[in-house]
């Protein structure tokens, strides 16, 4: 979930106004079920291996960052309603550990390290799955499409 005021400005004054949003977001989410994967504020810093405009930091630096899910994803506290799975799998399968957590956050600065390795990533989860459907859907397909035998 990514919270936007009008031309991308910050929706929240202050701190205040912050936590009561995360309260009812928590409120929410637990009365309808939701499962919150990751929250970002719109002034959150970006991480970059080359800290400077626009915000950008470290990836260590955005951990602290007490206004989105990143912090609060290693503490087994978090709340229920957070959910780390989608973030974990898409990241290589990473257990849901403090050490996995730690394994996160290098995989984080090695994504803001390496462009061409951003770019192939997202090449491979764009092109992932050959076909959209169920299974009895997908065999039909692969037998109507398989080469005549004689």
């Amino acid at each position: 979930m990514i919270n936007r005021g009008n031309y991308r400005t910050n929706l929240f004054e202050g701190e205040g106004a912050a936590e009561a949003f995360e309260r009812t977001l928590g409120e929410a989410a637990e009365r309808y079920a939701w499962r919150v994967h990751a929250r970002v504020e719109p002034d959150m810093p970006l991480c970059s291996s080359q800290p400077g405009p626009g915000g950008r930091v470290a990836p260590a630096e955005a951990a602290t960052y007490p206004w989105s899910s990143l912090p609060k994803w290693p503490d087994r506290k978090r709340p229920a309603w957070l959910c780390p799975t989608t973030v974990l799998s898409e990241s290589g399968g990473l257990p849901d550990t403090k050490a996995g957590w730690r394994q996160y956050g290098t995989y984080l600065e090695f994504l803001a390290i390496d462009e061409e390795m951003k770019r192939e990533l997202v090449a491979k989860r764009l092109s992932r799955g050959w076909c959209v459907g169920a299974r009895s859907f997908k065999q039909e397909f692969r037998k109507d499409q398989a080469p005549e035998r004689r």
